[in-house]
């Protein structure tokens, strides 16, 4: 009973407030303060540096040409997916009369597990300096405490588009997205990381929108018809595609 009255009192939520101020306004700070190294996983991809010169279709058919459309989209429907689950986890809590305080606490610590390996891994795979690590760390903070954050203001919502700000400076710990960068590093060249986080916080960032709107509804439809099914088309679809485009 402590600890609940601990999480409902106004001081515990002005000081959970204002770290969360504190470490956005450091993460930014570092972006600044480190802007040179923003390139390594943000400026090299057909948005900036490496094709600002080149026509949009010839932009198009490089990328055609390297066969890293499919493993886009199939990532994108891969973080959809993903984070549409992780949306659902707390909102099925809640219905089983679970108190939304220890959801909160529930649903951080599953995203502490999931993002807490995130940046080692694209440290490992990026080979980041010191201080991009520090940065892409501490955007990942900021990610743990926006997960906390929507069971004191109610708004998910928002909240998943600040997240996708913040994801696109991940790195990637999921099968398909590990197995396409492996796969497609050697070929992509400057492209890397970038581009497959991109197209994955794409994916969760529409994941967590759209199920949070739906499950309101209808939880059966959220999970079933947008999460699984969808998932599990375009999958099918777009690895038949890639196997034709490789015969070709």
């Amino acid at each position: 009973m402590y600890f609940t009255g601990l999480l409902t009192s106004y001081g515990f939520n002005l000081a959970f407030e204002i770290l969360l101020i504190l470490t956005g306004m450091l993460w930014l700070l570092l972006i600044y303060l480190y802007r040179e190294e923003l390139p390594k996983f943000l400026g090299n991809t057909i948005l900036f540096e490496e094709f600002r010169h080149y026509k949009l279709h010839e932009v198009l058919k490089y990328i055609i040409h390297k066969s890293t459309i499919p493993a886009y989209i199939l990532i994108f429907t891969e973080w959809f997916a993903l984070y549409s689950i992780l949306t659902l986890v707390p909102y099925v809590l809640s219905r089983t009369g679970y108190d939304s305080h220890y959801i909160g606490l529930i649903f951080a610590a599953e995203a502490l597990c999931y993002s807490a390996m995130q940046p080692l891994i694209g440290y490992l795979l990026d080979r980041l300096t010191g201080r991009g690590y520090l940065l892409l760390f501490t955007s990942y903070v900021y990610t743990i405490l926006l997960y906390i954050f929507p069971y004191h203001i109610n708004n998910v919502q928002i909240v998943s588009l600040i997240i996708v700000l913040v994801g696109v400076t991940s790195a990637p710990f999921t099968p398909v997205t590990m197995y396409f960068y492996s796969k497609y590093a050697p070929k992509i060249e400057k492209l890397g990381m970038t581009m497959l986080i991109t197209w994955g916080s794409l994916g969760a960032s529409l994941g967590n929108l759209l199920i949070t709107k739906i499950a309101q509804i209808n939880i059966n439809l959220a999970f079933s018809t947008i999460a699984l099914v969808l998932f599990i088309f375009i999958n099918i679809v777009l690895l038949l595609l890639w196997k034709l485009n490789k015969n070709v």
